[in-house]
């Protein structure tokens, strides 16, 4: 499963050719927002185990995330993927190209590959199909990893500290001064 945009830097149309390898279905879930050529390529694909369901939303997304055998983050560029770290709170096993932003939210709770090549992709995808215990250890993995590095109690405990130290470290005139006073403060902060 892929929910996204159809966007080139999501790299879509490279995940297909190495899911032509397997049996398994290849569900896309998200559209482009735009009638771009990418997007009509994409779609004008003639094998029939790549799905493309459009957007979904709400219980539908929570219910393809809870229900995936395995979600595959291909992108060439992200932030810190909201799916990607959905699907780890699902507890499934993911496979993510390794671009910065992809390692740093799996960390040791998934299995990455050379961003842009479907060789690589191909050959993790091959390791990790057949090991149902690899899925399940994973999938363990990833929903434990979310569940104490990316919890809301943490963040918010983590983002207090950071400024209960701001507030309480040493505080010079450029700090002190009023946001009112934009041109004293600019003069006494040269």
């Amino acid at each position: 499963m892929r929910p996204g945009r159809y966007l080139f830097a999501k790299w879509y149309s490279y995940f297909s050719k190495p899911i032509a390898t397997f049996t398994l279905p290849l569900v896309i879930v998200g559209d482009s927002p735009d009638a771009s050529d990418y997007a009509r390529r994409l779609k004008g694909t003639s094998d029939g185990r790549v799905r493309f369901l459009g957007y979904v939303y709400g219980p539908g997304v929570q219910q393809l995330f809870a229900n995936c055998l395995l979600y595959v983050q291909p992108s060439l560029m992200e932030g810190n993927s909201p799916a990607l770290m959905t699907a780890m709170g699902h507890g499934r096993a993911v496979v993510a190209s390794d671009i910065e932003q992809n390692v740093e939210t799996i960390g040791d709770a998934g299995a990455t590959f050379v961003s842009g090549d479907a060789g690589s992709l191909t050959h993790v995808l091959t390791e990790l199909i057949g090991d149902a215990r690899e899925f399940e250890r994973l999938g363990g993995l990833a929903r434990e990893r979310i569940a104490t590095v990316y919890n809301w109690d943490r963040s918010t405990e983590r983002l207090d500290h950071l400024y209960r130290q701001v507030w309480s470290g040493p505080r010079n005139s450029c700090q002190r001064s009023s946001v009112h006073d934009a041109t004293s403060l600019g003069k006494a902060c040269q």
